[in-house]
Parts: structure tokens; C-alpha cells; sequence
């Protein structure tokens, strides 16, 4: 069975705001941006966005949505520089995971927390003008270890980008 691996170094010099935008680049895996908000991604195809034929797992628990399954990973609070790698499984994977692992496997593995032992600001923008804004500690005393992040996001939908969008098209026929 053909497996990839993202790695949190991978993941870091992308540049990349989401985890969908990552993992698209993966072979084997297509990514279809329904809005500025809504993703469907599948390995080997057949995506959309109420589809229930690639598992996604985060430490290998179920991080599908439990009323329209697929992958729901912009509502789960995941921040990108906890995760360790990304491992992606193509092919049918009934056999070891279940029914909804019929095209593949999406694993995220994140990071303990005594890897990155303090605090921690990170603050982003990408290209929409979508923030994304996280605060964190992290600590380990005796046998405990532990991570605290709070994190911000603001989305733009796509109708407010259109609405927000300054271009005027008579702006442009007269620069012509």
C-alpha cells in the first residue's frame, strides 16, 4: 500500500495556513475548495463534500464529522506547529481501519508535549485576508506533561470577499 509523510518541517517552510491546503499536495490526493471556507479532500478522487470514503485520524482517532462524515479539519482546534507529520495511507484500507477508509487514510500525529517546553506566539494571514492568531504554553512536571494553546481565527466567507472587493470594472477600462 503506497503511504506519503508530511513532515512538521515540511509543514513549517510550506507557508501554508490550513491543513487541507497541505495535505493537497501529497500524491494521490485531491483537494476541491467548495468556498472560502469549506474543503472536500479525498485520496484517489470521488471527493465531495458529504463523503464518507477517506478516514481521517487524528492520532489515530476519528476526526470525521459524525453527522455528514468527511473531513472537518478547519473545526477541530489543531494547531499547524503541533503536528509531528502526517501520514497518508492510498488505497482501500477497509481491512484495518473500517467502511469509511475505502480510498485511504489521513493520519495527523501530533507532538508530545514535552518537545516544546514554554510559551508560544504565532499570528498569520494568508492571501484572503483570513487571520489566524494562537497563544500556548507548555509544561511538564514529574510524570505530567502538558499544553495549553488558545487560539483565534477570523474567516472571510466568500460572498464578503466579493462584496469587500474594491475592484470596480470601470476603474479598469480606463486604465486601458
Amino acid at each position: 500500500m503506497p503511504i506519503s509523510v508530511i513532515t512538521s518541517d515540511d509543514i513549517r517552510y510550506s507557508g501554508l495556513t490550513n491543513l487541507y491546503e497541505i495535505i493537497q499536495f501529497a500524491p494521490g490526493v485531491e483537494m476541491l475548495k467548495i468556498d472560502n471556507n469549506r474543503y472536500a479532500l479525498r485520496v484517489r478522487g470521488l471527493h465531495e463534500f458529504f463523503s464518507d470514503l477517506t478516514l481521517t485520524l487524528i492520532d489515530g482517532k476519528i476526526a470525521d464529522s459524525p453527522v455528514f462524515d468527511g473531513s472537518e479539519l478547519l473545526r477541530i482546534p489543531l494547531f499547524l506547529d503541533e503536528i509531528e507529520r502526517i501520514e497518508i495511507v492510498r488505497g482501500p484500507g477497509g481491512a484495518v481501519w473500517g467502511a469509511n477508509a475505502f480510498n485511504g487514510v489521513i493520519n495527523n500525529i501530533t507532538k508530545t508535549p514535552d518537545v516544546e517546553i514554554g510559551h508560544s506566539v504565532s499570528s498569520s494571514i494568508n492571501e484572503f485576508g483570513d487571520n489566524f492568531t494562537e497563544i500556548g504554553w507548555t509544561d511538564n512536571s514529574d510524570n505530567w506533561d502538558w499544553r495549553l494553546k488558545l487560539g483565534y481565527d477570523t474567516w472571510e466567507s466568500s460572498s464578503e470577499a466579493v462584496k469587500n472587493d474594491h475592484f470596480e470594472s470601470n476603474d479598469f477600462n480606463r486604465n486601458i
